[in-house]
């Protein structure tokens, strides 16, 4: 595919909860009529319940997920701070990475949650996603369920020093391909997963190095198309838990962080994006750095 678009990190599936209604009868509507109407009127009442609680039962076997969203949506913006965070953390069998941690803290108000049967076998994944100012979000996590009990699969970051970078590409039939590489130098390894059904471990299918940018489609080199990559945009996106007991005002926030500099972070994430594709951007992956480098320390 050479230098075609190819959508990175993200990848926005198509999934909507629908709520079925029931119109009411007028009063000349047959004995036949009405007890249809009954009856669909119950089906209907039947599938709301299941679908809440599956809402709910989802909610509960991610607890320990957001369980700690709630804790780093919560913290203040202080690198002191968040660094004693991330020992507070339950995780999972593979821990978030502290880049995930840091990048969240400070795109709180950004962070969203949604739920999506990536692998169409009747079980949801939970996706963490950045919302970006064209309404496509960026996939921060992506975790899923192994007999009932969430584990971390792939996740997406941009390190505030040394130029490390993580992203993924989610494709249709629940394949994921998560990307680690260096801004510095662009070399990196690519590990694409398959999710099994049945709430079995993911396997991992193909793993080899990678250049970004490269001249080659990361889609190829990993056996995928474009046209297999998913949409997410239009997913039923729920912000998460917060306690403002936490909160710390803006001029007391010590980290070195600012408007600048968060606009760097977002023009990072918009220009991975571009490079790999993103449903809606032009640009193709070859030519031009790939993000911010020491996020950290630019100047104000």
């Amino acid at each position: 595919m050479g230098n075609k678009s190819i959508v990175g990190s993200l990848f926005i599936l198509i999934f909507s909860f629908l709520t079925v209604g029931c119109s009411n009868q007028n009063s000349d509507v047959s004995s036949d009529d009405t007890s249809l109407s009954a009856t669909t009127s119950q089906s209907t009442t039947s599938n709301e319940i299941k679908s809440g609680e599956s809402k709910k039962d989802y909610k509960d076997l991610y607890k320990p997920v957001f369980e700690d969203y709630k804790k780093i949506l919560s913290t203040p913006k202080d690198l002191n701070v968040i660094a004693n965070l991330y020992k507070s953390l339950q995780g999972t069998e593979r821990p978030i990475n502290s880049w995930s941690v840091e990048n969240a803290v400070f795109q709180s108000d950004k962070i969203s949650y949604a739920y999506a049967d990536l692998n169409k076998d009747g079980v949801e994944e939970l996706l963490i996603g950045v919302e970006q100012s064209n309404g496509d979000y960026f996939i921060s996590g992506l975790y899923y369920l192994v007999n009932e009990k969430p584990l971390l699969l792939a996740e997406s970051f941009v390190a505030g020093h040394g130029g490390a970078r993580n992203s993924m590409i989610i494709y249709k039939g629940g394949d994921i391909l998560e990307l680690s590489w260096s801004s510095g130098t662009g070399e990196g390894r690519g590990v694409l997963y398959h999710l099994n059904s049945s709430q079995q471990a993911a396997s991992k299918v193909q793993e080899q190095d990678i250049r970004v940018p490269g001249n080659k489609s990361l889609h190829s080199d990993f056996g995928k198309t474009e046209a297999e990559l998913m949409n997410f945009k239009q997913l039923d996106w729920q912000k998460f838990e917060t306690s403002t007991s936490s909160s710390i005002s803006e001029e007391k926030q010590k980290a070195p962080w600012n408007a600048s500099k968060s606009a760097k972070l977002e023009a990072f994430i918009k220009g991975w994006g571009e490079r790999l594709g993103q449903p809606n951007y032009k640009k193709g992956i070859s030519g031009g750095d790939v993000g911010a480098d020491n996020l950290y320390t630019f100047g104000d």
